[in-house]
């Protein structure tokens, strides 16, 4: 029987290999696989398709062989891929031990990119408040008022007033300010960017009897003014006269020392990297550590930016370090950095 088959399928007897071939029944899938001994005998159960059981008996054949080959594999391929199956416990820590590692190499870069786009904002910001200046100037013939408070006999650099920014306001293309907003109601240009993420002194202040923002900015100019007693300049050179005769700083981010009492009160910035414990209070650190930089607009349309290689914030050195000083002796000490 070299070469032949026997099948039993139902009540039909097929014994001529080349007439039925079409109908080999082991074509019909799914299949239980069962045995193959020594004389090449193979039992199928079809499921769910033929009832009841056929039994096959092969010889040696190649034909039928690569078909016994193609069954183990179909078989064994839908053992390993049964429906239903998900990960195993070890394969989705693997996955979230991967996922993690790429978190923590991405974070680091994503946040410098992050800190260079806040200070590209920022430059650009400082160097249109300072055309607007320049625009006010060829109209007016002078800068606008920095923000005197008579209380103090002297200008307040970091506070910003209602009043300069409405003048400037036809040339940035800003609504009239009334001077009840939040900073976070003021528009984009006036306000420091990395200044915005910091939720302290948000609203509006009266202190003096002047109301004014604190927005991460300092205006600059005119501070070398007679009217302003309580102010006196340390670096000249730095300073952009009323009547803009040479070049000097119009707007800078705000960077500055206190004192109170001559006990020191600490910094004053908001160009920072990591966390920082601010006071409360004046909104100072007791360190400058955190501070990245800061960025000088000046009169002649440049923006510069320093770091602490360019400049000591060291309190032993903040008289000669420093560009400005508001000053009531035994009350306090402002120093500012521009």
């Amino acid at each position: 029987m070299d070469g032949c088959y026997r099948a039993n399928w139902g009540y039909s007897e097929i014994r001529d290999e080349d007439q039925r071939k079409d109908e080999w029944p082991l074509f019909f899938m799914p299949l239980q696989y069962y045995c193959i001994d020594d004389c090449r005998r193979l039992s199928l159960h079809v499921l769910g398709i033929l009832q009841p059981t056929i039994s096959v008996t092969i010889q040696r054949s190649s034909m039928v062989r690569e078909r016994v080959a193609e069954i183990e594999y179909f078989i064994e391929r839908g053992r390993r891929h049964r429906p239903g199956d998900g990960f195993t416990l070890v394969e989705l820590l693997v996955v979230i031990g991967i996922i993690a590692v790429l978190v923590g190499i991405l974070l680091p870069s994503l946040q410098k990119v992050r800190q260079a786009a806040l200070n590209t904002d920022c430059a650009s910001q400082l160097r249109q408040l300072a055309t607007a200046c320049q625009m006010y100037l060829g109209e007016q013939h002078y800068y606008p008022d920095p923000l005197f408070v008579p209380a103090l006999t002297g200008d307040v650099p970091s506070c910003i007033s209602p009043a300069l920014l409405n003048e400037l306001s036809p040339y940035l293309r800003t609504p009239t300010l009334l001077g009840s907003e939040s900073t976070t109601d003021l528009p984009k240009i006036l306000v420091c960017p990395f200044r915005s993420q910091i939720e302290l002194f948000q609203q509006p202040t009266s202190a003096f009897g002047f109301v004014y923002w604190i927005t991460g900015y300092a205006y600059c100019a005119r501070v070398n003014e007679s009217s302003n007693i309580a102010g006196t300049v340390l670096n000249a050179g730095d300073i952009a006269d009323g009547k803009g005769r040479h070049r000097g700083v119009l707007w800078a981010d705000t960077l500055m020392y206190s004192t109170s009492g001559g006990n020191p009160i600490g910094y004053s910035f908001f160009h920072l990297s990591g966390g920082i414990n601010f006071n409360p209070t004046f909104g100072t650190s007791n360190t400058y550590q955190p501070w990245t930089c800061q960025h000088r607009a000046w009169s002649d349309g440049s923006v510069d930016e320093v770091n602490s290689a360019n400049v000591n914030l060291d309190s032993s050195r903040v008289t000669t370090s420093a560009s400005y000083r508001l000053s009531i002796p035994g009350v306090f000490d402002y120093f500012y950095y521009f």
